[in-house]
């Protein structure tokens, strides 16, 4: 890759970042043969890092926890979607005009939509930025119930007040307990370390008729859904989905999602 001053650049910032979208954007990059140039970095200041993409002329910017929703004030727009979320993952830079999107909720629709499982009623393990933006993505795919669980309560509660007012019936619960053919989605960080056991039987865990574990590695709870022969979708799908929305915004190049999301994963799976 030739650098000049005419590359664009492209940032993700984070308080924990990783290598994943660094290495999915910039293979991205080389293939189709753009100057573009992708970066993660670790950052505790979110408004002094917005003001750095404005003022140095990076054209996009990818956001994770915990700034989803604190970088909204900083923008100029934000799309519709993001908007009805209330989180922002992909920021674009046109000259200087930053607008917001959420690529979480594309990511996720696709990747249920992607399965063909065909189901009323969708349990959401987790109410924070995710599980609102998987939440919207079950709105769109017309899932008629959502029942939300969440260690604060308060957030379940105006999760599903939210959606109520969308016209889903939508309810807080304190248990996962006793629900059958549904699917059931972690929107939690739990599973982020190899020791994590998620907190469900496997009684309960083959109730249900797919698995959708937001995290994006092998997680306790989707080994243990496949050897219960439960469909799953991974954390990987959802963040290569997110991903590839996300070149798209920052390229304005349009791609083949089943042919792309195969090179990617291939680039995945090759050790660095």
């Amino acid at each position: 890759m030739k650098i000049s001053k005419d590359t664009k650049v492209c940032i993700s910032i984070s308080q924990n970042p990783g290598n994943t979208g660094t290495r999915i954007q910039n293979s991205l990059y080389r293939k189709h043969g753009l100057d573009f140039i992708y970066k993660s970095f670790k950052v505790d200041d979110v408004r002094g890092a917005i003001e750095g993409v404005r003022s140095l002329g990076i054209r996009g910017c990818s956001v994770s926890m915990p700034f989803k929703s604190s970088v909204i004030k900083y923008l100029d727009k934000v799309s519709h979607r993001a908007a009805q979320i209330g989180s922002v993952n992909t920021i674009v830079n046109d000259n200087g005009f930053l607008q917001g999107y959420n690529t979480d909720a594309s990511g996720a629709e696709r990747a249920l939509s992607d399965t063909g499982v065909k189901v009323d009623t969708a349990i959401i393990y987790g109410a924070g930025c995710t599980g609102r933006s998987v939440a919207y993505s079950l709105s769109r795919l017309g899932v008629k119930k959502v029942f939300i669980s969440n260690r604060t309560k308060s957030k379940s509660e105006k999760l599903a007040k939210s959606l109520l007012e969308s016209g889903i019936y939508s309810k807080s619960i304190d248990s996962v307990v006793g629900f059958n053919s549904s699917i059931f989605i972690n929107c939690t960080s739990i599973g982020m370390s190899s020791d994590d056991i998620f907190p469900i039987q496997d009684a309960e865990l083959s109730k249900f008729s797919l698995i959708f574990d937001v995290v994006p590695k092998d997680t306790n709870l989707i080994k243990r859904a496949e050897a219960l022969n439960i469909p799953t979708i991974t954390g990987m799908e959802m963040a290569i989905n997110q991903s590839l929305f996300q070149f798209e915004l920052y390229t304005e190049e349009k791609v083949k999602f089943n042919e792309e999301r195969l090179f990617v994963r291939e680039i995945l799976c090759q050790k660095i």
